[in-house]
C-alpha cells in the first residue's frame, strides 16, 4: 500500500478548512445542527408527521412490511453507532478526539429515538423484536465484529475507520436515496432522513480527517488499518446488495443506490490517500 497526497475538489478542500477549525468544537456542533432541526420533534417538523400505520392499510401489505424493515434496519445500524462512538469517546487518545465524539454520542443517541419513534408510528413497540425480525443479518454480524474491535480489542483507529467509513460513510448513500424517494410519498420521513444524513456527513468527515491523521503519523499500521477498513467495507457492501435485491422488487432504481455506495467508497479511498 502507498500513501498519496489528497485529491480534492474544491468543495472538499473548502470543507476539510472549515472541519480543521471547527470540527471539535462542541459550540460549532451546536450552531450546525440548530440549523437544520430547528424547532423539529423526532426529526420533522410541525404539521408534517411521518405516515403511520393507518396510512398504509389502503396499500398492500407487503410495501408495509418493506417500510418496517427498512427502519428496523436504520435503528440496528444506528444502535451500533451508538454504543460503539460511545466506547470510543471513552478510549480517545486526546481531547479533541474526545470532545467530537460527544458530540457524536448525541446524534447517534437522537438518531436511536427517530427511528424508534418511526417504527412506533408504524405500529411496532418493540424495536428490539422488529430488529430481529426484520433486520439484514449480515448487518447483525457486522455489528458483532464493530463491537468486538471497539470494546473488546479496544482499537480506537480501527474502530473509526469501521464505525464513521464502513459503516455510516457507506449507509451515507442509501439514506440519501432513501431521502429522496420519500420525498413525494411521506415527506415527514424524508425529513428524519435528511437530518441524519447531514449528522452522518459530519461523522464521516471526522472518520476521513482521523484515519488520515493516523496514517500519515503511524506508517506501521497502513497495511493492517486499510486490511481493516477494506474488510468491513466488503461486510457492508454485501449487506447493500442485499437491500439492493430487496427495493429492486418495488420498481426501485438499484443501481442509482449501488452506485451511490460504490462511489461513497471511492471517495473515501481518495480523501485517505490511499492506493493499492
Amino acid at each position: 500500500m502507498k500513501l498519496h497526497d489528497v485529491v480534492e475538489t474544491e468543495e472538499e478542500a473548502q470543507q476539510r478548512r472549515l472541519h480543521s477549525g471547527n470540527l471539535y468544537r462542541v459550540d460549532h456542533w451546536r450552531r450546525s445542527t440548530q440549523r437544520y432541526l430547528g424547532e423539529t420533534s423526532y426529526g420533522y417538523s410541525p404539521g408534517n408527521a411521518p405516515k403511520d400505520q393507518a396510512a398504509f392499510r389502503e396499500l398492500p401489505s407487503a410495501l408495509y412490511h418493506s417500510v418496517v424493515a427498512s427502519t428496523a434496519q436504520s435503528l440496528a445500524g444506528e444502535q451500533i453507532a451508538l454504543e460503539c462512538s460511545a466506547a470510543l469517546c471513552s478510549m480517545a487518545p486526546d481531547e479533541r478526539a474526545r470532545m467530537y465524539l460527544a458530540t457524536q454520542v448525541i446524534d447517534e443517541a437522537r438518531h436511536v429515538e427517530v427511528f424508534t419513534h418511526r417504527l412506533a408510528l408504524l405500529g411496532k413497540t418493540d424495536p428490539n423484536a422488529a430488529i430481529q425480525k426484520y433486520a439484514n443479518p449480515k448487518l447483525l454480524e457486522f455489528g458483532a465484529k464493530l463491537r468486538k474491535l471497539v470494546l473488546e480489542t479496544r482499537d480506537f483507529a480501527g474502530g473509526v475507520a469501521g464505525q464513521n467509513l464502513a459503516l455510516e460513510g457507506l449507509a451515507l448513500g442509501v439514506f440519501e436515496f432513501t431521502s429522496e424517494f420519500y420525498k413525494q410519498v411521506d415527506p415527514g420521513y424524508s425529513e428524519v432522513l435528511d437530518g441524519v444524513v447531514a449528522d452522518e456527513r459530519r461523522h464521516v468527515g471526522f472518520g476521513v480527517t482521523r484515519v488520515r491523521e493516523i496514517l500519515e503519523n503511524q506508517r506501521e499500521r497502513m497495511d493492517e488499518l486499510v486490511n481493516r477498513l477494506g474488510e468491513m467495507t466488503e461486510d457492508m457492501m454485501a449487506m447493500f446488495h442485499d437491500v439492493a435485491s430487496a427495493m429492486a422488487s418495488y420498481g426501485m432504481d438499484v443501481d442509482d443506490v449501488m452506485g451511490r455506495v460504490k462511489t461513497a467508497h471511492a471517495t473515501h479511498r481518495r480523501r485517505l490517500g490511499i492506493d493499492a
